[in-house]
């Protein structure tokens, strides 16, 4: 019992202050080199050249061993591919921390504090829930009129590379604006606006695009399509296209031909109306 905790007071002495912070890129292949720790530690400074062979080095505790291989003479290698989306939270530091035993023969020498920070890289591009939505405004809807968007997530967690914007790509001259705002959560939410009343009789439909670009380097971008039809109101009355027509009918005219084709026109639709002839008494043609 006594040898026990000999040993553990041991070896919480010998933990130094000593942090070393090293950096890696997500995505490298497995065995990647990130560091030599007995370079960077400057412990075998002070050790005779004919006893540096006696120093090894271990990981303690092998919590995150899966991740990181450490050679007996202080090399450290990625032991898989690493994800930093599937490792660490959205918009925080991605990193791992693990203690190196260093070894002086089969004694314990001294335990050095490493920590990994596994670098976001700027592999996903935001992305809208669909590629393409479909909205309805009304010829009567008034300036300023919204509907909503649905917005883009990017899925890589480091901050530049998951910060997205926004932008709306039309025509010049069409009645419609993007308006994006930051909710308490700090999603974003997207309408679009209204600029001015809508014809339907000059534009009946209008394909408008968002493209959501993200902060990272070189950035990426993913492109919301959205197609948006005016719904029509009667305000328009029916037009003959002429006021007036004047027609002779002969006394021989089949009665199941039309007499006159008459052109109903509106600015919103068109309609062609036929009129069937009428038995009309000999004596009145």
């Amino acid at each position: 019992m006594f040898l026990s905790l000999s040993i553990v007071l041991s070896m919480v002495h010998c933990v130094l202050t000593i942090d070393l912070t090293y950096h890696v890129e997500e995505e490298r292949s497995p065995g990647t080199y990130v560091a030599d720790i007995a370079a960077d530690s400057k412990l075998l400074d002070n050790v005779k050249p004919s006893d540096q062979h006696l120093i090894t080095f271990s990981q303690f505790k092998r919590k995150v061993a899966q991740l990181f291989n450490i050679t007996k003479t202080g090399k450290l290698y990625t032991a898989q591919t690493l994800d930093a989306e599937d490792l660490c939270t959205f918009n925080k530091e991605c990193s791992r921390t693990m203690k190196v035993v260093v070894n002086k023969g089969t004694s314990v020498s001294k335990i050095l504090k490493i920590k990994i920070v596994i670098e976001d890289i700027n592999d996903h591009e935001p992305e809208f829930p669909k590629n393409q939505i479909s909205l309805k405004f009304y010829e009567t809807d008034g300036k300023g009129t919204k509907q909503s968007l649905p917005n883009a997530m990017d899925k890589d967690v480091g901050f530049e590379n998951s910060l997205i914007q926004y932008k709306l790509k039309s025509k010049n001259g069409e009645p419609f604006s993007l308006s994006v705002s930051k909710r308490a959560d700090g999603i974003s939410s997207l309408n679009i606006v209204l600029k001015e009343s809508l014809d339907r009789e000059i534009k009946d439909t209008y394909l408008l695009q968002v493209i959501a670009k993200d902060g990272g380097s070189p950035a990426k971008q993913g492109i919301l399509n959205i197609n948006i039809s005016i719904i029509d109101v009667n305000d328009n009355l029916p037009e003959f296209s002429k006021p007036l027509y004047n027609i002779s009918i002969q006394s021989t005219h089949h009665k199941s031909k039309p007499i006159i084709v008459l052109s109903v026109m509106m600015l919103m639709l068109v309609k062609m109306v036929k009129l069937l002839s009428i038995s009309v008494p000999r004596h009145q043609i």
